[in-house]
């Protein structure tokens, strides 16, 4: 059984510590702190908080695709370029501007009866 004392006054970069612990049977660690850290501060206390995700933007054909799942991405692609789609009652002419979730999408424009002409 071999045993690695390490010092309080040494630094020890964290994967040496590992290799000690992963290749040796026992391994004591008195007073060791990351080298990460400043001398002054040890050991911080860690408050726990709710982390919320960042809110993500979507592209304007992926969001009227979700909202307006009738109908086809191409035709959403058309009217956009068009410019019959609003977002907060502004006409966009680009398909992937990027929109938010709580953006107002409105889609003013015709279907076609026979596709395509």
């Amino acid at each position: 059984m071999m045993a690695c004392r390490l010092r309080l006054h040494q630094r020890v970069s964290f994967h040496r510590l590992i290799n000690q612990v992963l290749f040796s049977s026992t391994v004591r660690l008195v007073g060791v702190r990351p080298t990460c850290c400043s001398p002054s501060r040890d050991f911080a206390a860690v408050k726990s908080q709710k982390i919320q995700p960042p809110k993500k933007k979507k592209r304007l054909d992926e969001a009227c695709l979700e909202r307006y799942q009738q109908y086809s991405r191409t035709y959403i692609q058309s009217w956009i370029l068009q410019g019959k789609v609003h977002v907060n009652g502004r006409i966009v002419n680009k398909a992937g501007t990027q929109v938010s979730d709580k953006s107002v999408i409105e889609i003013k424009a015709e279907i076609p009866k026979y596709g395509w002409a």
